[in-house]
């Protein structure tokens, strides 16, 4: 038997072109922080089809930090359609979560949302995952035809033309491409934080942008005055500012193209982790030179951190571990979760004996009964506690007398159900700014005079 050539996805989309189709899809685990295991390039899969798709059939919210990747490579590639595939699994009988789930699509570039409404078996009554996005069930039927007026009209408006922002964000797949090992545990790097920035900036503070793949800003990118440049033929963008998400490793010809613009005029923010390697081991010199020139931070010598922090546990992924709750990011995708039941303790531990006399907790989900904040006495060898609660919510404040240690923690006696999430736990001493705010090679943003 004669075996077929394999054709990748280009090839596809090339017969597609040929026959008047429109090639489009989705990858699997979109949501993931690092993709290389899966897709490999996962911006890159998209510069490949007609359509960039994504996956949102599970409940609102999922896998909405990937919706930017998404639709950033339709921009970076010149396409005018960004596909998703919705609603199938969503569990939710109301209609308020499936316009909730598609204003956040459209806010984020989607613009063809193609619902996937059930799986059958032999028998059309019995439906895999319900509820059923048909005319069948009562919830969802009698809202359909309102449903898809609003989505085509939606659509119509937001389909092809240009797509403007101006804020850039490098997307770290040279980072992350760095970091990935086969059946490691460094898949998913702590210091990558690129999705937890961008939900920082689509859902706090209110302000679009999009990912620049490396080959696109040092090949399609100019710098035009204080304005970075995409160059495309409908979808040109100029950026004021552009935002290096924390990453270890960065082609050089990207990080030049930065420094360009840096020199220009142009503002670049860093989020956290410094770049001190180059794609190449011969460009790390160059790299490290750069960094610090921008940022006047030595990224081999960065400043000093609040020391180790530590947890009774955590649960799920790396994404939710102790250190998330020191970042000074609040929101989904930056959190610290412990595994189900009380006595669990979130904790920092100080460089030196610093004094403090106040702390402000940010939990997500409402799930706390009963905490204590406690201090490590070094004399007696115990912790003493600094004062109690019941519930903590959104920015509970707790203040106390001064003490001075260096280790401070947040112990949870009592949970309502499942397990605590803390967002933030922020430290203070008098006027101090936040103690607990780990600045491991966290720099500020420059700014030329």
């Amino acid at each position: 038997m004669q075996r077929l050539p394999l054709r990748n996805l280009g090839q596809l989309n090339e017969w597609c072109e040929e026959h008047g189709i429109q090639l489009t899809g989705h990858m699997l685990f979109e949501e993931w922080t690092n993709p290389v295991g899966v897709e490999g390039d996962l911006m890159k899969v998209f510069r490949e089809q007609a359509i960039p798709g994504v996956d949102v059939i599970s409940n609102y919210g999922y896998s909405q930090e990937a919706y930017k990747v998404i639709s950033s490579s339709a921009y970076n590639w010149d396409k005018g359609k960004v596909m998703s595939e919705s609603f199938g699994v969503f569990g939710d009988k109301t209609m308020n979560s499936i316009y909730k789930s598609a204003m956040d699509q459209f806010a984020k570039g989607i613009n063809l949302i193609i619902p996937h409404a059930v799986w059958y078996d032999d028998d059309p009554q019995y439906v895999t995952y319900v509820p059923e996005l048909s005319y069948r069930d009562e919830n969802y039927g009698p809202h359909l035809r309102e449903l898809g007026d609003y989505l085509a009209r939606s659509q119509t408006l937001l389909q092809e033309g240009r797509h403007v922002a101006d804020i850039a964000m490098l997307y770290p797949i040279d980072d992350l491409e760095a970091a990935f090992l086969f059946n490691g545990d460094v898949n998913n790097p702590e210091h990558a934080n690129y999705m937890q920035v961008s939900e920082l900036l689509s859902l706090t503070a209110r302000r679009d942008f999009t990912y620049l793949h490396p080959d696109v800003l040092a090949d399609s990118c100019t710098v035009e005055g204080d304005t970075l440049r995409l160059n495309n033929a409908v979808n040109f963008e100029e950026y004021k500012v552009f935002v290096l998400p924390g990453c270890k490793v960065i082609d050089l010809a990207s990080l030049q193209k930065i420094k360009d613009f840096y020199d220009a005029g142009g503002k670049v923010i860093a989020a956290s982790q410094l770049p001190y390697k180059g794609t190449n081991p011969e460009d790390d010199e160059a790299v490290q030179a750069i960094i610090e020139e921008m940022f006047g931070v030595d990224p081999l010598n960065p400043p000093a951190s609040t020391g180790p922090v530590y947890s009774s546990s955590s649960n799920y992924s790396s994404n939710y571990a102790a250190d998330m709750a020191f970042d000074g990011q609040l929101g989904e995708t930056s959190r610290w979760n412990a595994t189900d039941g009380p006595d669990q303790w979130l904790e920092v531990e100080f460089p030196e004996a610093v004094t403090v006399d106040r702390t402000v907790i940010t939990e997500r989900y409402d799930r706390v009964t009963g905490y204590e904040i406690q201090y490590y006495d070094e004399a007696s060898g115990q912790w003493v506690t600094c004062c109690t609660g019941d519930r903590l919510g959104a920015g509970k404040e707790d203040r106390f007398e001064p003490v001075t240690t260096k280790r401070l923690r947040l112990y949870i006696s009592g949970v309502s159900v499942n397990s605590v999430s803390i967002e933030e736990f922020e430290v203070y001493g008098g006027d101090s700014g936040n103690l607990a705010l780990d600045t491991t090679g966290l720099a500020p943003a420059r700014e030329n005079a």
